[in-house]
């Protein structure tokens, strides 16, 4: 997942792949056209897709997501599938940073839980809650948009049970 692009990275063939997301109700999804076939179902927040042949581009998503499900095969049968940590919590490098006006970043959960994902300033200052709520296991892509504070330098906290991260994000107007 890199920015608002999913991808596939293989070191061989990958003859079909099937994706089960998690998602707010406001969530995009624009699916590739370089597929043999590619299609998917939303429900709800719950949206599966399936790709035959697909190239290294499987989707383009505008909101926040998580995948909690994904099956890839060849003629031979299924592949190992391995989903950047999955089972690790962990706090993705926000990209672009510096921003102007919005950054996103993914974070990744490695257990349903309840998470806090918070933006101070420098000076310990609540800026803005990002998420705070229940959150299934897997990868999820946030974005903030800054357009309502001054440039400078901000620090985006994530907490999931134990775990805590952090980062610095810089907006520049």
């Amino acid at each position: 997942i890199n920015d608002t692009n999913v991808s596939l990275k293989s070191n061989g063939i990958v003859g079909a792949i099937q994706m089960t997301l998690v998602h707010d109700k406001d969530f995009k999804l624009e699916i590739t056209n370089n597929a043999l076939v590619a299609d998917y179902k939303t429900v709800g927040t719950r949206t599966t897709l399936i790709i035959i042949s697909p190239e290294s581009d499987l989707f383009v998503a505008n909101g926040e997501f998580s995948i909690v499900d994904m099956i890839a095969a060849t003629a031979d049968g299924y592949i190992n599938i391995e989903i950047e940590n999955a089972n690790s919590f962990s706090l993705g490098s926000a990209y672009p940073n510096p921003f102007n006006p919005s950054t996103s970043f993914n974070l990744n959960i490695n257990n349903d839980s309840y998470v806090s994902i918070i933006v101070y300033d420098l000076n310990g200052k609540l800026v803005e809650t990002l998420y705070e709520g229940n959150m299934y296991q897997g990868m999820h892509r946030m974005t903030w948009n800054g357009q309502d504070v001054s440039s400078g330098t901000y620090i985006v906290r994530a907490i999931s049970g134990n775990n805590v991260s952090a980062q610095k994000l810089m907006l520049i107007k």
